[in-house]
């Protein structure tokens, strides 16, 4: 499981070979909001404050995934699984080498 503090060094490094001089705001830190999709930047600004700021990620995942959520999903595994060296299991909580993955989420 990648750490936080790793997680930050890398995000840093990539920030540093990209020429960017700058980091995540201190308020997406506090609320440990490290990225976003097209369907949190179209929700009206008090539903996503509610969203995701509010709620806790356990609570979140309670909610019905919507079409988009599926597709975007099913997606970034894809890409994922052309592209990474390693990928993310949500559903069992650590990663795996591209070759030991499949496409279902078991």
């Amino acid at each position: 499981m990648v750490r936080s503090m790793d997680l930050e060094n890398k995000l840093k490094n990539i920030l540093k070979k990209s020429n960017i001089e700058t980091e995540l705001p201190e308020w997406s830190k506090f609320y440990n909001w490290n990225h976003h999709s097209p369907s949190q930047i179209n929700l009206n600004d008090d539903l996503f404050c509610f969203k995701y700021f509010y709620l806790t990620e356990k609570e979140r995942a309670k909610f019905k995934p919507n079409a988009k959520m599926v597709a975007g999903a099913t997606i970034g595994q894809a890409v994922a699984q052309i592209f990474a060296k390693k990928i993310y299991n949500r559903n069992k909580k650590q990663f795996f080498k591209t070759e030991e993955t499949k496409f279902d989420d078991s």
